[in-house]
């Protein structure tokens, strides 16, 4: 296994977020009232231009989104030829 860089690893954890949220039809207010405590939608918006969430949000959206938490931490597996 190998690590994403910061960046590759909050690119990719915010486009998961914004696919799902988006996919559900919610805005970023409607995803943030289902966290708790509620957020506002600037948060969802910054966690999915980039910035990762603390831990105990990233746990409640890895649970209700089933984004893989390896993706959410920067976890991959080595592809092998």
């Amino acid at each position: 296994m190998c690590r994403m860089t910061s960046n590759e690893t909050q690119v990719t954890f915010g486009i998961r977020l914004r696919a799902w949220r988006r996919n559900r039809e919610l805005s970023q207010t409607a995803f943030g009232e289902l966290l708790n405590p509620p957020v506002g939608h600037s948060t969802i918006c910054r966690w999915e231009r980039g910035r990762l969430p603390s831990s105990r949000f990233l746990r409640q959206i890895v649970l209700m989104t089933g984004i893989s938490a390896a993706v959410a931490l920067g976890v991959q597996r080595n592809s092998r030829s």
